[in-house]
């Protein structure tokens, strides 16, 4: 299998013609996809929403506009100090989405756990050309930047990235113009070998507002030519090497043919004197600029014949068709016999990728937790047959500047903003929703403390979307395609159950999520008992059991199903 290379036509008997680059500068998209396939691993990029689209890196632009939502200043404080001198200009691309900027991030979402030692890929920024600098940082879990690429800082270069995961940050360019990030992938695998892909390069574009605004690269050609009696060997070389497209040769007006970068051609010529020339045309036109060399005088003392090649140029390589991303998964439906009561868990969502979601199902609007905690697969999860768990490793300690959360030194409970290993990373999914807003409202909150859901802008400060603190119902207003992380926040250990409203146009849907946190234990919430007539919350149960003996005379099949639950 062959990554991240472009297929560049032979030669042949029409001119080649160049085509544009796409350029990407409103959309969510992976810029560093990672696959492992066939024993190789690679980089290329993944575009948009499920179902994703895949480019070459070589075949995508990545355009940082220039506007008000981007173009920012370096903040006075020390802790953003590495970005540059407070006040300085800056074009940033930001963690969390902006539909009117470009939304970048990175993904091994389609590498199992198991695969490699210690389930982590490491990504690396081997190299950087352009006007400015590049800082790529994360927001942590109270906003303090966390770094993780730098072109300037040699201690931020290598980023130790878990399987199965998907991440966002601040793209921050010190300068307009265009950059070059060439990245590399690295993992060892299971059994000890390592592996490495090949180096990738992705291009930015800082500056413009419009994909036309994307402006070419110069590029200059140099023409040889070399005379053995009446054939002619014709060598063009051009600047910069990394220059991608093909040479068309002239004899005066009449074209000798082409052939790709580098470009050689061998022609018979006949007696006479000739005037050589060479054009070069970009494989991509906003990458490079066409370029004409300065001609070459030859003179064919020898008796030739026709002006015609004699040998062809062969093609490069080219890339292997991109992957195509499989199909969501669903929930799947297990029925009980009648009449035999049973007790079951739906599932706990403890580690990994999940979104509450919205879509439309038969003309209804649906909300439901989209389970991507599993590698490739996707299960859609009705709100009432899934328990979330908010582990106690997820407890942190407040800083001041959070008094909507409570005094600094207290605790909370984090889901964070950026995936952490070990903690679950819920966010927020409008993927389905084919256009318009979503209106989420927070009706309710039962539970032991207070629940917050935030996230942070570029530079740390909170941006607050539900606070059960300050009285419901709130509302957020979510565009189409959406799909986001923050922050939600517990003030205090045990079982909280979220009630939300979500409009889209007529329709409208209520779910309440039930989600534990810290120490409580999660099992006896995720309890459900089905069968002759029951209530499947086993929760009711429960209550049934403790509150006498009279119903102990239906049978000895509630005093089985009471003991079973006492070993749980």
């Amino acid at each position: 299998m062959t990554w991240a290379l472009t297929t560049i036509p032979p030669a042949d008997a029409d001119p080649p013609t160049s085509r544009a680059r796409t350029v990407l500068n409103d959309v969510h998209t992976d810029t560093i996809d990672v696959r492992f396939q066939d024993g190789q691993l690679g980089l290329q990029t993944r575009i948009g929403n499920a179902p994703y689209s895949y480019a070459s890196a070589s075949e995508v632009i990545f355009q940082l506009k220039d506007i008000p939502e981007a173009a920012i200043a370096v903040p006075d404080d020390p802790a953003f100090a590495f970005l540059g001198q407070p006040g300085q200009p800056l074009w940033l691309a930001p963690e969390v989405q902006d539909f009117s900027l470009l939304f970048a991030g990175w993904n091994t979402e389609s590498i199992a756990p198991g695969v490699f030692d210690g389930d982590v890929v490491d990504l690396e920024l081997t190299g950087m050309h352009g006007p400015g600098r590049l800082e790529a940082f994360q927001s942590g879990s109270f906003g303090e930047p966390q770094r993780i690429f730098s072109s300037s800082d040699s201690g931020f270069k290598m980023l130790r990235q878990p399987v199965h995961s998907h991440a966002h940050a601040n793209w921050a360019f010190s300068a307009l113009g265009r950059y070059e990030l060439t990245f590399q992938a690295h993992a060892t695998l299971a059994g000890g070998a390592q592996v490495h892909s090949a180096p990738v390069t992705y291009t930015w574009f800082v500056g413009g507002t419009t994909a036309a605004d994307v402006t070419p690269m110069a590029s200059g050609t140099h023409l040889s030519a070399s005379v053995n009696g009446s054939q002619v060997e014709l060598t063009a070389a051009v600047e910069p090497s990394t220059a991608k497209g093909w040479v068309e040769f002239f004899d005066g007006s009449t074209s000798l043919g082409s052939a790709a970068v580098p470009a050689t051609l061998t022609v018979t010529l006949a007696a006479g004197e000739h005037t050589l020339k060479a054009r070069f045309i970009p494989l991509y036109s906003n990458d490079y600029s066409p370029s004409d060399a300065d001609p070459v005088t030859v003179t064919i003392t020898g008796g030739g014949g026709g002006q015609s090649p004699t040998t062809s140029p062969s093609p490069s390589a080219s890339q292997s068709p991109a992957p195509t991303p499989t199909s969501p998964g669903t929930s799947a439906v297990t029925s009980t016999a009648a009449c035999v009561p049973s007790n079951s868990h739906v599932p706990i969502l403890s580690d990994g990728h999940a979104d509450y979601g919205t879509r439309i199902v038969n003309g209804r609007l649906d909300s439901a937790v989209k389970d991507g905690t599993v590698a490739g697969k996707v299960t859609w999860r009705d709100p009432s047959e899934v328990v979330l768990h908010v582990k106690p490793q997820a407890a942190k300690t407040l800083p001041s500047g959070f008094g909507f959360l409570g005094a600094a030194g207290t605790t909370v409970w984090q889901i964070p903003q950026t995936q952490q290993s070990g903690v679950l990373w819920l966010g927020w999914n409008t993927e389905a929703i084919p256009g318009g807003q979503v209106e989420w409202t927070l009706t309710g909150v039962s539970g032991p403390g207070r629940f917050a859901l935030y996230d942070y802008d570029p530079f740390g400060s909170p941006v607050v979307h539900f606070n059960s603190g300050d009285g419901l119902p709130d509302r957020f207003a979510l565009n189409a395609g959406t799909h986001a992380h923050g922050t939600w926040a517990f003030t205090k250990q045990g079982v909280y159950r979220l009630t939300f409203t979500q409009r889209a146009g007529s329709l409208s849907d209520t779910e309440t999520l039930t989600v534990v946190v810290g120490d409580t234990d999660p099992r006896p919430h995720a309890l459900r008992t089905s069968g002759c007539g029951l209530p499947r919350t086993g929760l009711w149960l429960t209550g049934v059991l403790g509150a006498g003996g009279g119903l102990l005379a239906t049978g000895t099949v509630l005093v089985v199903l009471a003991r079973r639950r006492s070993r749980r």
